[in-house]
């Protein structure tokens, strides 16, 4: 094992043993950045109810353990700690969170980690870089699927990027197809990564058949192996994570977070990832649960037209784009959208804030859990922000409970949702018990019904993202 916490002097954050690197995998975070302008935090969370043991691991991109220059911000007089593995009890409820920076003017250390929990852990991470005011989201991976499949746009000024991570101990290959929108593959490739390797790159620079067009780019895992792949778009000056495909279901789900007008707009992005065409309808509903007349733009046909719901067929590996139209000097409309379908689509959203040209995608909500929770952070002049959304037709109460970063209750109230309805605010409005705090807010999906939550991270420099709301 590579020098942990215990060997530096981390006094302050005790551990009580190491774990077998093959036991109880919570997952992977695609990719990591420091140094050279970048900062990432990750943050470690025991969603149980007894205290688990967590361990995080960083690797290069060479495979090879990653040591970085580590800070905790719930225990600032630890100071900086040099490692490439930290060990953590974490009660139940709590969080544990470390940021991994280094000076700007050396070059970018570039890799990915992996957390090892026993119990609920789970957790998430964000990178920022602090000169162009660029932050996004990396969810932790925990699937196992046999093929990825990212949705690229490098149309009109945008490009998309990916970070791949091997991760298992043996080098790999993972053979790449390229799908134009209709579904015809463009392409194919396919990636070497050394044991527990990694690799990044911009689609454009690495696949010229994916300059100037959309569609999808499917990474298929070898055989005996795993793989974790994260998307990134780069629009201006905005940075934005998306939403990796995989195992997708034919039961649709919900963005719970849609908006337009008053300088702000949305697009929705939707792909059958099946083997046969299918229909998917996109439904948009207004906060009050009415169904939602919004105007949209199809930039794949040149078709623009206003509805509450839009049908489309799609081809076997098709993609589509659905833009809403706005205008900036009307109020901004607000509300929610589900996904209907008759094969194995998926998809998600991304709203733009005209005026910052800030970005922040909402992944499509396909699982029904019992609760979900939001890590917030309120302090440093940052605000976490929530949507939430009432996917049935029957009026709902969500039960709501605020904890402290180290688990203790706060407070607990209830949302009252309307069928179809829809809430959103920055949780220092509302809840006086997370202003100026960390900690986590956890919904309790109704007796019989479903719902669907969305985090939100604003900075004090105008950054936004979306933050993952985790299934308990």
């Amino acid at each position: 094992m590579t020098q942990g916490p215990n060997e530096v002097g981390l006094a302050a954050l005790p551990i009580t043993f190491a774990l077998d690197d093959g036991s109880n995998s919570s997952g992977s975070f695609s990719q990591i950045a420091s140094a050279g302008e970048w900062k990432t935090l990750l943050n470690s969370l025991n969603l149980g109810t007894v205290s688990a043991q967590a361990r995080m691991n960083f690797f290069g991109n060479d495979g090879n353990p990653l040591t970085l220059p580590l800070t905790f911000p719930q225990s600032p007089e630890t100071g900086t700690v040099a490692a490439s593995t930290i060990e953590r009890t974490i009660t139940p409820g709590a969080q544990f969170i470390m940021e991994t920076t280094g000076p700007d003017s050396q070059s970018v250390a570039v890799g990915w980690g992996q957390l090892l929990g026993t119990g609920g852990i789970t957790g998430f991470g964000i990178f920022t870089n602090l000169t162009h005011k660029w932050e996004a989201v990396v969810p932790l991976e925990t699937r196992k699927s046999s093929r990825y499949i990212l949705a690229f746009d490098n149309t009109g000024g945008l490009a998309t990027g990916l970070a791949i991570a091997n991760l298992v101990a043996q080098a790999a290959v993972a053979p790449v197809i390229i799908r134009g929108d209709t579904g015809a593959q463009i392409g194919n490739a396919a990636i070497n990564l050394p044991a527990l390797g990694h690799t990044s790159f911009m689609l454009f620079e690495q696949y010229p058949a994916t300059v100037g067009k959309r569609g999808t780019i499917e990474f298929q895992t070898p055989p005996g192996g795993r793989i974790s792949v994260l998307g990134l778009r780069a629009n201006g000056p905005a940075l934005t994570t998306l939403p990796v495909l995989a195992d997708v279901g034919t039961a649709g789900g919900s963005i719970t977070h849609m908006l337009f007008d008053g300088g702000w707009t949305q697009s929705f992005t939707v792909v059958n990832t099946g083997v046969a065409s299918a229909d998917a309808t996109l439904t948009f509903f207004a906060e009050n649960g009415d169904p939602l007349l919004t105007p949209l733009s199809l930039p794949q046909t040149g078709e623009t037209l206003s509805a509450t719901s839009l049908t489309r067929t799609l081809a076997a590996g098709a993609s589509l784009l659905v833009e809403t139209v706005g205008q900036e000097s009307r109020p901004v409309v607000v509300g929610s959208a589900q996904l209907t379908t008759t094969g194995n689509v998926s998809g998600f959203g991304i709203f733009r804030w005209l005026l910052f040209g800030q970005e922040a995608s909402v992944p499509l909500e396909a699982l029904n859990a019992a609760s979900y929770v939001l890590a917030f952070d309120n302090t440093a002049g940052l605000t976490t922000g929530l949507a939430l959304a009432n996917v049935t037709s029957q009026p709902a109460s969500v039960s709501v409970l605020i904890r402290d970063d180290t688990g203790a209750p706060q407070q607990t109230t209830a949302i009252d949702l309307p069928a179809h309805g829809h809430i959103s605010f920055m949780l220092p409005d509302t809840y006086a018990a997370a202003a100026g705090k960390r900690g986590t807010i956890e919904f309790v999906t109704p007796v019989g019904g479903s719902i669907s939550a969305l985090g939100l991270r604003a900075t004090p420099t105008g950054n936004l993202t979306t933050i993952p709301v985790l299934a308990k």
